[in-house]
């Protein structure tokens, strides 16, 4: 994937990038039966506001600026995992092994064995020593590892550049598309996905550009009048040098 720039970025600007590379907006609605930590609701709507490539097999790629490696935010994989399934890893697995000593700490897998992607059906949480074994899975280009559930598709190193094959605006059945890939109608899991208009946080993107041009402008004047009112107040020394005069000057 691609490298975030230096600096602090606007959401506006990320988006604006995601959406030329052939992102999707949307929206996702959970309802697990024991109710929604919003919290964790509250970081993944910061996290669909940037847009999401969706492929064609069901992976969901977020912004680079929410993906492992790229930010000291959390990975928008882990933030998925919590919301849709209630599941993280359990910090108190950390450096442990099982009775045969194989590592045993838990790790957040990938069945399509991609670490940017995060949409929760591709996700689960499993002891060290399973997640290894997914690795070099499916020679064949078929699932071998022997695990359930199965690898979606065969195993590729994280330095491996993919290339995905979208969904787009403007394609027919979108809607029908997304909701197949990415819905869930369980008896203890809900999940719905709507799609929004490419343009959908324009107005809000306008606002926010105008009012931060009013505190940059506001912000200038303020440092201006220091500025003046500093000079106001330089004294004037006396003819023979040797004190200063109380009468201030206009410069």
């Amino acid at each position: 994937m691609s490298e975030v720039k230096k600096g602090k970025r606007s959401e506006a600007s990320v988006r604006n990038e995601m959406l030329s590379k052939g992102a999707l907006l949307l929206r996702f609605e959970v309802d697990g039966g024991e109710g929604v930590n919003h919290q964790t609701l509250s970081l993944w709507r910061s996290i669909e506001k940037k847009g999401f490539l969706v492929t064609r097999n069901g992976c969901l790629i977020p912004a680079p600026c929410h993906q492992s490696g790229n930010s000291k935010k959390k990975p928008a994989y882990e933030t998925a995992m919590k919301l849709f399934c209630g599941r993280s890893k359990d910090p108190g697995t950390v450096g442990t092994v099982n009775a045969f000593g194989w590592p045993a700490e838990e790790q957040l897998s990938h069945l399509c064995h991609d670490d940017a992607c995060c949409c929760y059906k591709d996700l689960e949480v499993v002891p060290q020593w399973k997640n290894l074994k997914r690795n070099y899975c499916g020679i064949d280009g078929v699932c071998d590892c022997g695990l359930e559930p199965k690898c979606k598709y065969r195993y590729l190193p994280s330095n491996v550049a993919r290339d995905y094959d979208l969904l787009r605006y403007g394609e027919p059945k979108l809607s029908k598309k997304v909701k197949e890939l990415l819905e869930t109608n369980d008896p203890d899991l809900q999940i719905t996905v709507r799609i929004l208009p490419a343009n959908y946080y324009a107005v809000a993107d306008l606002k926010r550009q105008n009012r931060n041009l009013r505190i940059k402008r506001k912000r200038e004047h303020d440092t201006e009048q220091k500025r003046n009112t500093k000079r106001r107040k330089i004294p004037i020394k006396s003819k023979h040098g040797t004190k200063p005069s109380k009468k201030e000057i206009n410069v």
